[in-house]
């Protein structure tokens, strides 16, 4: 079954004019370049204003999704306003999508958060997004749960924290799980090896800080899987 690391709407919520005594205006008119610091593409200037307890972080630069893309952007990224608590959220990835362009970020933390509803909706799906632009297509069924690295964090990071092409990682160097032995066998001119994957299943860049932390069971379990010979 795939892994689903996501939160509800309930968790990771809208910032509205009204909400919580907040305001938040949208001015200029959209031109679909990269985001400003009101968090959105189009070249408007969005200001989102937090009331306490409500913290807010300027221009979080977000790994985005244009609107139909198969891959999430990591090194490309959008500035985004964001409300922030110190009350804890779910810590999973949760999906808000532009109004204007339809493209999609991925925020998650220990913190709840709120965007500004005249620029940004929640997804309909809530669900994992899609693999870093920079794993290519990870086609083939895995021996794992999951075909390739769930992250918003960038490349470098990621490669880190899943050993992506390291010596018995279960994920290559393009960060995709290795396709698994049949009958102890691999072909095109693969060899047979044990693999561990890594103790991550998903990362997240945190919003306070930009570190990137990792969660997920740890799956101890030797795999069999092709390894370049």
């Amino acid at each position: 079954m795939a892994i689903s690391r996501f939160a509800t709407a309930s968790a990771l919520t809208l910032l509205g004019a009204a909400a919580l005594g907040c305001s938040s205006e949208v001015e200029g008119s959209g031109g679909g370049g990269t985001g400003g610091a009101g968090g959105g593409a189009g070249g408007g200037a969005s200001t989102l204003s937090c009331p306490a307890p409500w913290t807010r972080l300027t221009g979080h630069l977000a790994a985005v999704a244009d609107a139909g893309s198969t891959c999430l952007e990591t090194e490309a990224r959008i500035a985004v306003d964001v409300c922030v608590t110190d009350v804890v959220g779910t810590g999973w990835l949760a999906c808000f999508r532009q109004r204007e362009d339809g493209r999609r970020i991925w925020l998650g933390d220990d913190q709840e958060v709120r965007l500004d509803e005249t620029v940004w909706e929640l997804c309909p799906e809530q669900d994992n997004p899609p693999p870093p632009c920079f794993t290519g297509s990870c086609a083939f069924d895995p021996p794992v749960a999951q075909a390739g690295v769930v992250s918003n964090c960038t490349e470098a990071e990621t490669r880190e924290r899943f050993f992506c092409g390291e010596a018995e990682s279960l994920w290559d160097e393009s960060c995709c799980a290795r396709a698994p032995c049949v009958d102890g066998a691999c072909q095109g001119g693969l060899g047979c090896g044990v693999a561990f994957s890594s103790s991550y299943q998903y990362c997240r860049e945190s919003l306070t800080n930009g570190a990137c932390s990792c969660g997920g069971t740890a799956d101890a379990q030797g795999h069999q899987v092709c390894f370049p010979e």
